[in-house]
């Protein structure tokens, strides 16, 4: 059974809007910049499965307006995959 997801803006640490997160049918993906995101996949039960380095640079050639850096003034490179696992670990 799949732990719930719960709404990121029902979570005390994160304030509303700071959390961006993509969800897909059992996992998500956030950029290397989102702790916040991050941190919450992991509460969840979500395993790191990849890390596209250089994917923020490919989604820029389609939406320019997405920023060099964000949370923290980190650089926003990559993007961070994370499923949940189907089994025992």
């Amino acid at each position: 059974m799949n732990p719930p997801l719960s709404s990121p803006a029902e979570d005390d640490n994160v304030s509303k809007g700071e959390l961006e997160v993509v969800s897909t049918s059992r996992g998500g993906v956030t950029a290397n910049d989102n702790q916040p995101a991050i941190d919450f996949y992991r509460r969840m039960g979500l395993r790191l499965v990849a890390i596209h380095r250089g994917a923020i640079a490919e989604s820029r050639k389609l939406k320019p307006e997405i920023a060099l850096r964000g949370i923290a003034g980190r650089p926003i490179e990559d993007e961070i995959e994370f499923d949940l696992p189907l089994g025992p670990a």
